[in-house]
């Protein structure tokens, strides 16, 4: 067992702070690369970081400079360790409903690519991952939703999707009722025991595409929409557990809607994320109807069904540059007359600069 008083003590006695979080990064990308040296020596995955030592990491490489973590003494426990300081994602400890960290983390890999992450830092307010293909970036702790998880998957591209489990098969038509090639379906409220990505599948020449549902159709909320240039649909919703059978997605010319983004000081909200939702029938549920992100300006358009234009709302997680992290803020009421003319106002309740 490597034991932590045989570990150099962090010479310059700094604490994690939000002006030095330099060690940590560094040590997620050893261990990462550790990992992967691992895999390529032996053919698989360790089932402990502490395997990693001393062949491709040394024993302070697992320890941080900020102590260890309840999250990782919770969820990633390491009989090489006192107490585990990084969560590893890949081993093969039992997470959820009997299945494995690693079992679930590939499920997660085929649907969010190389963003997932392999390894996390817990020591601090923010979470630091190292995704699998080695990118080192702040979430909170559910990466699964934060807008820095998507940067990496706009870097890499989604995954293929589960291959397994049910399938939904879906036709898309245009206002012609003819088929639609190429066009973006979303499929979003999958889950695998844990929610899967809001993510676009791509119709084939005949207008046809396939969408992994997966396992865990009875927690399955299944919502579809079409997203493709000029064209855009209402977003078809189902009821939780109920898989629908070869649905169509029928598309209308789409209405442009937009406007500005502004922080809580007034100055443009650029590069943030949003999502345009609107209302599912009683109560607080909604769709999302769509995905942009804001230009420099804090500028941002988007294509929605006709119907969508008058009644949809805000929704943004506002995320600043590199490790800084602002909090979410959702359902902000929109101006519609003024977003079909391109110059609806949205004020965040966060600075951004």
């Amino acid at each position: 067992m490597v034991a932590e008083s045989e570990i150099p003590a962090f010479k310059n006695g700094r604490a994690l702070t939000p002006q030095g979080r330099g060690r940590p990064p560094q040590k997620v990308e050893k261990l990462h690369a550790g990992v992967l040296g691992f895999k390529a020596k032996y053919g698989h995955y360790p089932e402990y970081l502490s395997q990693l030592v001393p062949e491709f990491v040394s024993a302070d490489t697992l320890i941080s400079p900020n102590g260890s973590n309840f999250t990782a003494k919770q969820d990633h426990p390491d009989p090489g360790v006192q107490e585990p300081h990084y969560g590893y994602e890949f081993s093969n400890l039992e997470f959820r409903d009997g299945r494995t960290f690693a079992e679930i983390k590939e499920i997660q890999r085929s649907e969010w690519g190389d963003a997932v992450p392999m390894l996390r830092y817990f020591g601090y307010g923010k979470v630091i991952n190292c995704s699998c293909r080695g990118d080192t970036y702040e979430t909170a702790l559910n990466w699964e939703w934060d807008p820095a998880t998507l940067d990496v998957v706009d870097k890499y591209g989604w995954g293929p999707g589960l291959q397994t489990g049910q399938m939904v098969d879906v036709k898309v038509v245009g206002p012609n009722g003819q088929p639609v090639p190429g066009a973006k379906v979303f499929a979003d409220g999958r889950n695998y025991s844990f929610d899967l990505p809001d993510r676009p599948y791509t119709a084939d020449a005949s207008g046809n595409v396939r969408i992994p549902v997966g396992a865990d159709a009875d927690r399955t909320a299944l919502q579809l929409r079409l997203a493709t240039p000029g064209l855009a649909s209402q977003t078809l919703s189902f009821a939780r557990g109920e898989v629908p059978i070869n649905p169509t997605i029928t598309a209308s010319t789409a209405q442009q809607v937009g406007g500005q983004l502004l922080d809580a000081e007034g100055y443009p909200a650029a590069n943030q994320r949003i999502a345009l939702r609107t209302p599912i029938g009683e109560g607080q549920n909604f769709a999302t109807i769509g995905q942009v992100v804001t230009d420099n300006n804090g500028n941002w358009s988007a294509p929605v069904h006709p119907e969508d234009a008058g009644r949809f709302v805000i929704s943004t997680t506002v995320a600043g540059p590199h490790f800084q992290g602002y909090s979410a803020q959702g359902n902000v009421p929109v101006d519609h007359a003024a977003a079909v003319q391109g110059r609806a106002v949205v004020n965040l309740s966060e600075p951004v600069r």
